[in-house]
């Protein structure tokens, strides 16, 4: 099996691997939209171009890199080889080093998902699922319609977790945007559980992943000395330590930067710093020459205040980070969208590189 996948996975084996288990419980409705949720748990769509007869006139595009303005890659006409592509930049893009991750365990990654996929018998449409949130989508082209490609069932007591995938739509994507579409849903999926309800930042990720532009990645610039600090995961809001946000403290000519490279359990994939002016440091009464320290705070007198900051440059810059802090006591950060309070820490941990 293993060797068919290096080859290029074929539609025909996917196929026939989400067909085997087949039963009348994976069939969903037909038609209309509903809201993420009622019938899914989330989902992947393309702009889809059809003819006067129905037909698919054009390769369709996935949501994700038709919007996106970055620069696409060509496809390499294999499902495989771009998703390694994209793995293997998102590893490049986390500041990680790309040798550590090897092709089986990215392959093994892309075989579990059709492990649990089905596809629709030909001519089934997908109902279109609304969890989108923002979106880029100028006016489309005539006969240009968003639709469903795939839909995302989470596991719940009832069931287990599948995904459905329509045929037609599938059959006409070129090895590019399959491969996107697999890492939509994968991601999509993960930032569930960090309670995302719609696939904003998941569609960013995927663009920045299948980019070919000279994206700066999240450790970027991290000089030599500097501190590193990691929220708790205690209190009533219950972190995990999944869920930590983790960034890097550096002294610049205008004062300190404060780099994020986590955010609640998410991953940032491109640089996204915030310029802080005021003097930053450990906390006083550390041990001399300690690594270990308890709490980054703030060295200046009448400075308490609560700072609202837009992560900028990053695929989470529809999420708003407030920084709550009072003189010589550690930073609480609290994360926000739309007003909403989604997750809330206190920087514990931190401690000196050099």
């Amino acid at each position: 099996m293993k060797k068919l996948l290096l080859l290029g996975i074929s539609f025909v084996l996917f196929q026939s691997l989400a067909l085997a288990n087949d039963d009348s419980e994976k069939k969903i409705p037909k038609g209309g939209e509903t809201q993420a949720g009622e019938v899914s748990s989330g989902g992947g769509s393309a702009i889809v171009c059809r003819d006067d007869d129905g037909v698919i006139s054009a390769p369709p595009q996935v949501l994700d890199l038709y919007e996106s303005k970055l620069t696409l890659p060509v496809p390499t006409g294999e499902l495989t080889k771009d998703y390694i592509n994209g793995a293997r930049r998102a590893h490049y893009l986390m500041g990680k080093d790309t040798s550590l991750i090897t092709d089986e365990v990215i392959i093994k990654e892309l075989y579990d998902f059709f492990k649990i996929a089905k596809f629709t018998d030909l001519g089934e449409r997908l109902e279109l699922v609304n969890d989108i949130g923002s979106s880029f989508l100028d006016d489309l082209p005539r006969g240009c319609l968003r639709e469903q490609v795939a839909i995302y069932y989470d596991k719940s007591p009832q069931r287990g977790e599948y995904a459905i995938i329509n045929t037609e739509i599938w059959g006409k994507m070129d090895s590019l945007n399959k491969a996107a579409l697999i890492t939509h849903e994968n991601i999509y999926r993960y930032e569930r559980t960090l309670g995302e309800k719609n696939s904003f930042s998941s569609r960013q990720s995927v663009a920045h992943m299948y980019s070919t532009d000279d994206i700066e990645s999240a450790m970027s610039g991290i000089p030599k000395e500097h501190m590193v600090c990691l929220t708790n995961g205690g209190g009533s809001y219950g972190l995990r330590p999944s869920k930590a946000t983790v960034f890097y403290v550096y002294e610049t000519e205008e004062g300190f930067n404060l780099q994020f490279t986590k955010l609640m359990g998410r991953t940032i994939l491109e640089k996204a710093a915030i310029s802080w002016s005021g003097t930053l440091d450990l906390q006083k009464g550390d041990p001399t020459g300690s690594q270990q320290h308890d709490k980054l705070v703030v060295w200046e007198k009448g400075s308490d205040r609560v700072v609202n900051i837009r992560l900028k440059g990053s695929q989470y810059d529809n999420l708003f980070l407030q920084l709550d802090y009072k003189y010589n006591k550690s930073f609480k950060i609290s994360l926000h969208r739309e007003g909403e309070l989604l997750e809330r820490a206190e920087t514990t941990s931190c401690y000196r590189k050099h």
